[in-house]
């Protein structure tokens, strides 16, 4: 086994080592050998918790990655639109019901967003 954990040293880290650090993380190659070659169950544990964190940390940087070059790319093809808090409470006046305080938190989070140079992706229930 030898090869194998010649190949694991090779592993470089991703995780920001503020992360590391600050969650007292052993190396990305650590728990790789561990999880191949643990010499207890509690070390074992700990390196695939190291490694789940890794694989959230991963799909929640592809995820925000993705969302900012969304972002990007439809900066200045949306109309911005300034919130008139007076053009609001007027409309908001004709209704025949009051807003919960969760409707009234959506609406100015999308309103909020209406005033952003790029487009809104939020989903509404």
């Amino acid at each position: 086994m030898p090869v194998l954990r010649n190949f694991i040293k090779e592993y470089t880290d991703e995780l920001p080592e503020s992360i590391r650090e600050k969650y007292r993380f052993m190396s990305f190659a650590e728990a790789l050998e561990i999880l191949h070659f643990p010499a207890n169950m509690e070390i074992l544990a700990t390196a695939r918790e190291r490694l789940a964190y890794q694989e959230l940390y991963d799909i929640n940087f592809v995820a925000l990655s993705k969302k900012h070059s969304l972002q990007e790319f439809s900066t200045g093809k949306t109309h911005q639109i300034p919130l008139d808090p007076e053009l609001v409470k007027k409309i908001l006046d004709t209704l025949p019901y009051a807003l919960t305080n969760a409707q009234k938190i959506s609406l100015f989070q999308v309103l909020k967003d209406m005033e952003k140079p790029h487009a809104m992706e939020r989903l509404l229930e």
